[in-house]
């Protein structure tokens, strides 16, 4: 069985989660063209280069290659046995989530993934690792977004908080919010060629199908054929834990595109200490909050 994995001109964010993840192993390089050396349990090692090429030997290297690369050469002997354990593909939907509704700062962020049945064949550990974005660390989603964004088909759709405030004056209800976002990105999907048509779309649950479909009245285009409503969707269905994962990604990235903006601290969720710096950016920066706070929020 092959035992070297060799990726060349990896992006700093794949090598940063690389260190993240696995620096507690780190140790001296055995020579100069390396730059980090780590030495994992069972005699894998990973050296990372200069030149930015990262190589990881040992046997089963190939597992932890793959929480980052996904794609991996493997021997005959282990393609047969995870033939054996994909051959079966049953979920074989879109998936659909959002993230941010929570968080005082930042979008709203919807995504719609599809996930074939070569993928599994062709990637059978990073499959294994599609969970909920809740779940798992930031870095861990750092990784797996890498991995899965230009080998699976996905949508965006993000509702940033200037269209999320107005919506919500009119609307009074963020499951409409939710609902309109998602709608949307489904219109997206189905317009484009790269997404199978037929399939059905497993939406995870935040309200039931009639209410669902209640909120989009005003819509003029509703996404209503084959679409599946499931609590814990994420659990089930790998192609929703996609969705899940690039728009929590995207959710960071939009954050930390709107701190660097605005040249302060945006930090997650809706704990006391970030109802205080609300409080604070409202008046400091006054009607300019409309476009990085969801407004509606108690922040007492």
């Amino acid at each position: 069985m092959k035992t070297t994995y060799s990726f060349k001109n990896v992006d700093k964010d794949i090598r940063n989660a690389i260190l993240r993840q696995y620096q507690a192993f780190l140790t001296d390089a055995p020579n100069d063209t390396i730059h980090f050396f780590l030495k994992l349990d069972n005699n894998i090692t990973i050296s990372i280069y200069k030149n930015d090429t990262i190589l990881f030997q040992g046997v089963d290297s190939h597992k932890i290659a793959g929480q980052f690369f996904g794609k991996i050469e493997l021997g005959e002997d282990v393609k047969k046995e995870i033939r054996v354990e994909t051959k079966l593909y049953s979920k074989d939907v879109i998936g659909a989530d959002e993230v941010g509704v929570g968080d005082f700062f930042g979008p709203l962020v919807t995504c719609c993934a599809y996930i074939t049945p070569q993928f599994v064949e062709q990637y059978p550990d990073l499959y294994k690792e599609l969970d909920d974005s809740k779940k798992l660390t930031d870095e861990k989603i750092v990784s797996l977004y890498f991995q899965i964004k230009d080998r699976i088909k996905y949508v965006l759709y993000i509702m940033d908080n200037v269209e999320y405030n107005n919506l919500y004056d009119k609307y009074k209800n963020t499951h409409v919010l939710k609902a309109i976002a998602h709608n949307s990105g489904f219109i997206y999907a189905l317009d484009s060629n790269d997404f199978p048509k037929n399939k059905q779309i497993v939406l995870d649950q935040f309200v039931n199908k009639d209410k669902y479909f209640e909120y989009l009245k005003g819509e003029k285009r509703v996404v209503s054929q084959d679409l599946k409503f499931q609590t814990k969707a994420e659990s089930e269905f790998p192609s929703v834990a996609a969705a899940s994962i690039i728009a929590r990604y995207t959710f960071l990235t939009e954050v930390n595109r709107l701190s660097r903006k605005y040249q302060i601290d945006l930090p997650l969720g809706a704990s006391n200490d970030v109802k205080a710096l609300v409080r604070k950016y409202k008046k400091e920066f006054k009607e300019e909050t409309k476009n990085f706070i969801k407004l509606h929020f108690n922040d007492n």
